[in-house]
């Protein structure tokens, strides 16, 4: 057929094209997002619920359940990573999973980390996106599987699974890769995973082989496409030709294809990705790629820290006066059989724990036929009691020795009851299973939440009464059930009441920092429940994030049981936490009574010659205003002397005390005082502070003893006129009372003056260490001032008289405005030794060999030349034979060693010895000091040669 004319025409001009050279491809430029932008990170499950993410950090980020994690050989975490060698399980080869959300068991108690506790919205968290490397051969299909219900619920597990790919047959490639997975879609079999909330999830990175490596680097769950939480970001480009492919690269070179075949805009959902450095890269079908980078933020870290799950007043401290903090065998109870019978071999406390071992007696046979045994530990029988209503939230540290196994015995169980006479330890109502991980942990419990319900906690049998039915006399904790002798580390137990308010106010403390270091805005309100969709109350705003506490005045809270939550914002991110345990505000009626501080000086203080006086004073019976006008501050000298007070002066009055006004309302914010004090002379004092109240016209007093000290120091060693051999350590305190923190002192310079008065130069010696402790200088001056120690090890001076001056820095002048001498002599301290050869006959061919230094040298040994001689025919005076110059400068790692230096490492000399005649012999060898610039050291030994 031939071809038309226009056809021709076109193939000719592609021809063209194509041939003709130097026609550049068009380049793409992106214009969104900007280069080095910062993107707000996206919600995250783990982040967001569990206050941790799941980026591999630590080992909570995974199950602590054996059963969730089979699979590996030696499963570890190393390098922000977790994995291991795939293995099969129970002979099958698609076995292999983890856990990142662990399912609680259905039926017993669940303390710790999981799903029951914190199960996935699964309506509002629909899309995964992980991490992982694999050295698999590209054949394997990942799965992720998901549970709507407990381990072991009557109901079933309610799974459900689908690919990690949306075709099933696609593999999962090796090496470091991205996955992205829409949770809604491609589910393989079982229920949808918006069928409920999930309580359980799992990735399985294999689908028919193992014995290959696969690491996971981080797990996210986040809001799928069209959420209105999930983070968009406008991908704006231009160049190229046609449509274009999307990918985002990682900074460890992970590759994540977020479109195919897309053209100019093109809104991405990225909150899949963990904060970090990225690049973006488009690549259009005709055309050069284009790339820009950018960042996502890191969200502030934040945690409640009180109130908390384990309460706040404790039942052991407040009540029996004595903590269960296994301190004390008084902490635990024991009577040889008579009442209670504890089924240990051993018991006893040591080193902050009990320690007990079980006497592996079979008490009964579990469900399964396995004989089970039961140690018991009694903190309480008929010693005490426990007011049910106010003691309930139970914590206690625990170690069970020997490895984990659930079916023989890993669990610990909580025994209470409340019935007194004979008999009375074993009616007792018995909890369910607490599954005692391996390693020592710490299970916090809520008692009084605990029911005989299917579900609620405490096994049907005994009396199963409630926590809060009756106040408890009986209480005991059951550390595992083997049958065999077991020990076991009980670190501490802790039984306490609802953190609470006390005199109106409650301090709430907390952790905030960012990671990225950008600045932080906080917020504290506080709730009725865990939902803060459903409204909340603000405390206050732009709290310090580095104070991590803040008191909150309760005074106008409606009595009630509140949660607090906590909002930090770096700008990009808000973070918002509760607390994981409620405070009680009780109703509180503020006195009438003038309240007044005296925050410094602090009692006994010792202070320099300048102070200042500082606190706060109001009267809470004032209708308005502070209900204080003015503050005079008087100094008596020489308290019980009888001379008159010294008044220092009237107070600046209305100073803002934020912290005050919290405490006890904003009307008394502006209620600190203060005044610089300078002038009085050095001695004892007894100061005296009043405050004025506008209301009764009285004064109320506050008073502090303090010292005025000026500039103190001492050289505590060498003594002086003592002749010390080098090196020598000169060593004391030094203190300026004027600062208004610390020592007041913060350098030390020592110089040495050679034969005081010749008009010698000076030596600088150095600048001392300090800061070392000195507990009797705190004593003497007061606590800020034990670390006022100092200490200078002196080397390398020539062997004379010197006077030494330590000269002190002032923080508070700026100046070196204190100076301490002390006149010594110095010598220098050779030390040697002749190692071979030894006395005796010897041969006539031998070899010197030994070693020699002068600890006095500043640096390296401190000797420059070794001779030896040889006396032939000791005491008849005959003339010494020179026998040379020994080899000097032989490493001798013993010898540095043993002076603890490695400066005098090389102070090792030989020197062969031949052609000596018969005859007995003196062989003596000399050192040569550079130091002292003497031959002053000498060893001899006394040898026959035939």
């Amino acid at each position: 057929m031939t071809p038309s004319i226009r056809s021709t025409s076109r193939v000719a001009l592609l021809a063209f094209t194509v041939a003709v050279p130097g026609l550049a491809e068009a380049q793409v430029t992106i214009s969104s997002p900007a280069s080095s932008a910062v993107l707000s990170a996206g919600p995250d499950f783990a982040t967001d619920v569990l206050g941790d993410p799941w980026d591999m950090s630590n080992a909570a980020d995974i199950a602590v359940d054996p059963a969730q994690k089979k699979g590996w050989v030696s499963l570890a975490f190393a390098g922000g990573r977790v994995g291991g060698t795939l293995a099969a399980v129970n002979g099958a080869v698609n076995g292999s999973h983890i856990n990142f959300l662990e399912r609680a068991y259905w039926g017993i108690i669940n303390p710790g980390r999981t799903g029951a506790r914190f199960p996935i919205a699964s309506g509002v968290y629909t899309k995964l996106t992980f991490k992982m490397s694999s050295t698999g051969d590209n054949t394997q299909q990942a799965r992720v599987y998901w549970f709507h219900n407990d381990l072991g619920d009557p109901a079933g597990d309610a799974s459900g699974v689908r690919y990690v790919n949306a075709t099933p047959s696609a593999a999962v490639p090796n090496g470091d890769n991205i996955f992205e997975v829409d949770l809604t879609s491609s589910l393989l079999a079982g229920q949808p995973w918006t069928a409920g909330n999930v309580r359980g999830f799992a990735i399985y990175p294999n689908s028919s082989a193992v014995g290959y490596d696969v690491q996971f680097d981080w797990v996210r769950l986040t809001t799928g496409n069209g959420h209105p939480a999930s983070p968009m970001q406008t991908i704006a480009w231009s160049g190229g030709t046609g449509t274009s492919n999307l990918d985002v690269i990682d900074s460890g070179g992970a590759v994540l294809r977020i479109a195919t075949g897309v053209t100019s805009p093109f809104a991405w959902n990225y909150g899949g990705l963990p904060p970090g450095a990225y690049t973006l890269r488009i690549t259009p079908a005709g055309g050069a790629s284009g790339t820009v980078a950018f960042r996502i933020n890191t969200p502030p870290v934040l945690s409640v820290l009180d109130p908390d799950a384990s309460g706040g007043e404790d039942f052991a401290t407040t009540v029996l006066g004595n903590p269960w903090d296994m301190n004390d065998t008084a902490d635990f109870r024991f009577d040889n059989g008579a009442t209670i019978v504890d089924h240990l071999t051993s018991r006893g406390v040591s080193g902050g724990f009990f320690n007990g071992i079980s006497d592996g007696v079979a008490t009964a046979t579990s469900q399964d036929g396995i004989p089970v045994g039961d140690p018991q530990v009694y903190l309480l029988s008929n010693n005490g009691v426990i007011n049910t209503s106010r003691y309930r939230y139970l914590t206690f540290g625990l170690q069970v020795d020997g490895p984990f196994d659930l079916l023989r015995g890993s669990v610990a169980r909580v025994f209470w009851g409340s019935a007194t006479g004979p008999g009375a330890p074993y009616n007792l109502t018995v909890s369910k299973d607490i599954i005692t991980w391996a390693g020592q942990n710490t299970y916090t419990i809520d008692l009084a939440s605990l029911s005989a319900a299917p579900n609620g906690g405490l096994e049907d049998v005994g009396s199963a009464a409630p926590w809060t039915s009756a106040a408890v006399r009986h209480f005991r904790i059951d550390p595992h059930e083997f049958a065999e002798n077991h020990g076991f580390h009980l670190d501490f137990v802790k039984l306490a009441a609802m953190d609470e308010t006390a005199a109106g106010s409650f301090t709430i403390r907390f952790a905030a920092s960012d990671p990225d270091s950008d600045p932080l805005s906080l917020s504290l309100y506080y709730d009725t429940d865990t939902n803060a969709a459903n409204g909340r109350t603000l405390i206050a705003s732009g709290v310090a994030a580095v104070s991590g506490q803040y008191s909150w005045n309760t005074a106008g809270v409606a009595p009630g049981v509140y949660y607090v939550y906590a909002e930090a914002s770096d700008g990009r991110n808000a973070v918002g936490v509760y607390s994981t345990g409620p405070v009680r505000v009780t109703a509180y009626t503020p006195p009438s009574d003038p309240l007044m501080s005296l925050d410094s000086p602090q009692p006994n203080a010792t202070v320099g010659g300048s102070f200042p006086v500082a606190g706060w004073a109001f009267d809470r019976a004032a209708v308005s205003g502070t209900g204080v006008d003015y503050v005079h501050v008087y100094a008596y000298p020489n308290p019980g002397s009888g001379q008159a007070p010294v008044f220092l002066g009237a107070a600046a009055y209305g100073q803002a005390r934020g912290d005050v006004g919290n405490a006890f309302g904003s009307r008394f914010t502006n209620t600190g005082y203060s005044l610089q004090v300078s002038g009085l002379a050095q001695g004892p004092y007894y100061l005296a502070v009043y405050a004025h109240s506008t209301v009764s016209g009285n004064y109320q007093l506050r008073t502090a003893s303090l010292t005025v000290v000026g500039p103190l120091m001492s050289i505590d060693y060498p003594a002086a006129g003592t002749a010390s051999a080098q090196p020598l350590t000169i060593s004391g305190w030094a203190l300026d009372a004027a600062a208004p923190s610390g020592t007041g002192v913060d350098t030390l310079h020592v110089w040495a003056y050679p034969n005081p008065g010749s008009g010698q130069a000076a030596i600088f010696l150095g600048v001392a260490q300090y800061g070392q402790s000195r507990p009797d200088v705190g004593a003497a001056y007061g606590s800020r001032f034990t670390n006022s120690g100092y200490s200078l090890q002196v080397r390398g001076l020539a062997p004379q008289t010197y006077q030494f001056v330590v000269f002190s820095h002032s923080t508070a002048t700026g100046t070196f405005n204190t100076a301490r001498t002390v006149t010594l002599g110095v010598q220098n301290a050779p030390a040697m030794a002749l190692d071979a050869p030894g006395p005796g006959t010897g041969p006539p061919s031998f070899t010197i060999s030994g070693w020699a230094l002068d600890l006095a040298a500043s640096t390296g040994t401190g000797v420059d030349a070794v001779h030896v001689y040889a006396y032939n025919n000791p005491g008849s005076g005959t003339a010494p034979q020179f026998l040379g110059v020994a080899q000097y400068g032989g490493a001798r790692g013993d010898v540095a060693a043993a002076f603890g230096s490695s400066q005098f490492n090389n102070s090792g000399y030989n020197l062969p010895v031949t052609g000596l005649s018969s005859g007995t012999y003196d062989i003596v060898v000399y050192s040569h000091s550079r130091v002292s610039n003497a031959f002053d050291n000498w060893r001899m030994v006394r040898i026959t040669v035939p």
